[in-house]
């Protein structure tokens, strides 16, 4: 027997009173965690692009207890009606409020009760529960981010500058860890893998910045680690298509693909104890010891590399444009006949030179910057959905020919798998074709001149 409970929901914009949230009720066994879990309403159409697939997830909880009061007058008369309310965490944080209810005709009562209780040290008026959050629970909105923020100085020596940015990755590693062991939703695994791309881009793309042995040691490090976690990421992402994927198909198809969701969902979970395991091993957290104690001491004067001295804002100068420059020549030479091969590349070094972008944005203008990551993402994205579309493919052909199509399940499914490739095709030629118009938006004379005026420097001898 299962027994469901009501609850209610509230989202408010902070800054703002609750009565302009958006609110909403929900009678289930568990609280929502995504916003598809919520009833059709103005609080779920809101809450899909703000969360997208983010998990809402619990944060603190506090016992309410209320003890109602009235103010009399000498006639005994009820002027205001008063909460005396008492908020306890857990952990036995407490914080006291009191609630003034005014009545018709009596507001300079309420008014000035107000003003006395603005004096008491340890008493505050009733507030919403985002601000009951951030003062008894001393939590704070946007504590979190998965985007790199970095302040650097444009004379900062590069080794220094770098390790501020290998830390502060290392870091994002580290906040995402117990997201992904509690597998609470899949976007702790994403930022946690951006992070070890970018580490190994900062690790490959700002050279001769550290020790040469060190380097290389360090980027096999990070290089294992993101393919360890390889097959976790496509399933989640193939399990985050799943009504997409659906959609492609007449509705007399879509059934068959249930076989195929349900086998990729028992191979998640045996990807995701492998992911488990690898987090909680010794020997990861002796390498994530061994890194951070890299990055927190000196470099012995005896074994700095060429550029290790050099100015940041001098050397990412030197790589940012070098990167674009390889990127426009690359991409001019691609034609409608060139192999796909070609555009994977592009693709790579596309992304290369978004990190950099990202890495050093805080030693330029940043709306020149910004410019210039929103032609490059335009860029990236047909790039990206190519290369997600090629994979796609690919692992669907292999999975077509796993099938032993005897039964009737087996068969509804390869017509659904092979329905689906046939879609995913179609849309693959539809990218492939755009690229041309998509690389010449990217390839203008203004962003051509915003790039020389950047970052065309005198190259380091």
């Amino acid at each position: 027997m299962l027994t469901f409970c009501h609850r209610d929901y509230l989202l408010q914009q902070l800054g703002k009173q609750q009565s302009a949230g958006l609110a909403s009720s929900a009678s289930r066994s568990r609280p929502c965690r995504f916003y598809w879990e919520f009833p059709d309403g103005d609080l779920k159409e809101a809450l899909a692009p703000i969360i997208e697939v983010r998990a809402l997830l619990p944060i603190l909880s506090f016992e309410k207890n209320i003890q109602p009061l009235r103010l009399l007058n000498r006639e005994e008369k009820t002027l205001v009606k008063l909460e005396f309310v008492t908020l306890t965490t857990s952990d036995g944080r407490k914080a006291l409020q009191l609630d003034i209810i005014p009545l018709r005709g009596y507001g300079r009562a309420a008014r000035r009760v107000k003003q006395l209780i603005s004096g008491v040290e340890g008493l505050q008026p009733a507030t919403s529960p985002f601000e009951i959050m951030q003062t008894i629970g001393n939590l704070q909105p946007s504590s979190y981010s998965g985007k790199l923020d970095v302040s650097l100085q444009p004379g900062e020596p590069a080794t220094e500058a770098t390790r501020t940015i290998l830390l502060y990755l290392l870091n994002t590693m580290k906040a995402n860890e117990k997201g992904i062991k509690e597998d609470l939703d899949s976007e702790f695994l994403h930022d946690f893998r951006v992070a070890v791309r970018r580490t190994r881009a900062v690790l490959g793309q700002v050279r001769q910045v550290f020790p040469a042995e060190r380097t290389r040691y360090f980027r096999q490090i990070f290089s294992e680690l993101g393919k360890q976690t390889n097959l976790l990421r496509d399933l989640d992402v193939y399990l985050l298509h799943r009504e997409h994927f659906r959609s492609l198909l007449p509705p007399n198809l879509q059934p068959g693909l249930d076989v195929f969701f349900l086998k990729l969902a028992r191979k998640r979970r045996f990807a995701l104890n492998r992911v488990r395991q690898l987090l909680n091993s010794a020997d990861y957290q002796q390498q994530l010891e061994e890194w951070e104690s890299f990055l927190k001491q000196a470099t012995p004067e005896t074994e700095e590399a060429d550029n290790a001295r050099r100015p940041i804002k001098e050397l990412a100068s030197f790589f940012i444009y070098r990167q674009y420059r390889r990127i426009i020549k690359d991409g001019q030479r691609i034609t409608a006949t060139s192999p796909d091969e070609d555009l994977h590349q592009l693709r790579i070094d596309g992304k290369k030179l978004r990190y950099l972008l990202e890495f050093f944005a805080s030693l330029y203008p940043p709306n020149q910057v910004k410019t210039l990551i929103v032609q490059l993402k335009k860029l990236q994205d047909n790039l990206g959905e190519f290369n997600d579309l090629s994979i796609q493919q690919d692992y669907l052909h292999t999975y077509l020919e796993s099938l032993d199509k005897s039964g009737r399940v087996e068969v509804l499914n390869a017509a659904a798998i092979g329905g689906l490739l046939a879609r995913l095709h179609e849309r693959h030629q539809q990218v492939r074709r755009a690229f041309a118009k998509t690389f010449s938006r990217f390839n203008t004379p203004e962003t051509k001149n915003i790039f020389h005026q950047l970052f065309k420097l005198r190259e380091p001898s």
